[in-house]
């Protein structure tokens, strides 16, 4: 049973709660496909798109809108057939660099699971689904099990503080201290948190780039990431709806729906 089916049976017929459910259930219902819906791809396209660019609640999803929107988009250099993701505690509206996502969406909700916060009213972590430019990212993959020796070149040309890893064994790579000045992630010295050092930004947006491209250590294994130093140049397509319960974000079981409605 979920913590949100557990919440409902503590809310009983006639509940001073009760009201604000039903009226809750409603809402959550426009933003929520029925059964045709789902049964229809062209529909659930619709549908889903309207919603992800942030239709009014209640409002009518015009296609007409969704397709000029998205056209705009393209104009502006930005791909719009290949969403990225970002897993993690909340919704995030307002980016701030560096911001990472990936490109499996499989990888992001690793990502938000690890750092679910039930304080938080997110028991499960949100997956945040964006848009970013088809072109800008400096992609260094191709070097990434050769120990990223291109990357390393870029960080020379920053300035970027390095030094051994492991002095008596060279051959164990670079660690950067300034990472651990910067980062949440303290002295962690994954090689694309040098992303979180200013003047690494400054360099890489002074290039024209507005992004890092290069694999990232995923548990056991690596995921492809986009990890993005311009904000300006993400676009949020993840479902925003600041009055409503937090955790109402999450995908809503059509049962609890039901048990709303009665």
């Amino acid at each position: 049973m979920s913590a949100m089916e557990d919440y409902l049976q503590l809310i009983a017929k006639g509940s001073p709660l009760r009201a604000q459910w039903e009226q809750l259930a409603g809402n959550i219902s426009k933003i929520v496909p029925t059964t045709e819906q789902l049964r229809d791809p062209q529909q659930l396209t619709d549908f889903s798109t309207g919603v992800a660019l942030n239709s009014p609640m209640g409002g009518t999803i015009r296609p007409s809108k969704i397709r000029e929107t998205l056209a705009g988009l393209e104009a502006r250099g930005f791909d719009t057939k290949t969403p990225w993701y970002h897993g993690g505690p909340a919704v995030i509206s307002k980016w701030k660099p560096p911001a990472f996502f990936a490109k499996d969406k499989s990888d992001a909700e690793w990502f938000s699971k690890e750092s679910a916060d039930w304080e938080s009213g997110y028991p499960r972590g949100v997956i945040n689904k964006v848009f970013l430019p088809r072109e800008g990212a400096l992609d260094v993959r191709h070097d990434f099990y050769k120990d990223n020796p291109s990357l390393i070149a870029h960080l020379d040309a920053a300035k970027v503080k390095k030094q051994l890893a492991d002095p008596e064994n060279p051959g164990y790579g670079y660690k950067f201290p300034e990472i651990e000045e910067h980062s949440p992630y303290g002295s962690y010295n994954n090689i694309n948190n040098t992303t979180y050092i200013p003047g690494f930004q400054a360099y890489l947006r002074g290039k024209g780039y507005n992004s890092l491209r290069n694999m990232d250590a995923l548990d056991r294994s690596e995921l492809d990431a986009r990890i993005m130093v311009n904000p300006d140049m993400i676009y949020n397509i993840t479902t925003k709806r600041p009055s409503m319960p937090r955790y109402i974000k999450h995908k809503i079981p059509t049962s609890i729906l039901d048990k709303l409605r009665k």
